[in-house]
């Protein structure tokens, strides 16, 4: 569940990447590149980083854009 525009909520469906691999029949092959658009809900991610980060080791480059707004500690956006 996500907040959308004008206080909205919005339910979306998601799929981890391990699943999404098996899915596709594509546990072990090479990926030239992995493009993330996932629109605002970056911190899925973390996810993969943190419970399967085997998974990006036959990731050769990782494309992401980021909509969220970083906050160094200490710095500015």
């Amino acid at each position: 569940m996500i907040q959308a525009e004008h206080n909205e909520l919005c339910f979306l469906q998601t799929n981890r990447y391990c699943n999404i691999l098996t899915e596709l029949g594509h546990p072990n092959s090479i990926i030239n590149i992995l493009k993330i658009d996932v629109e605002g809900c970056e911190l899925f991610f973390k996810d993969v980083l943190e419970r399967t980060p085997n998974l990006l080791k036959n990731v050769k480059l990782i494309a992401m854009e980021n909509n969220e707004e970083l906050r160094v500690p200490g710095g500015t956006t």
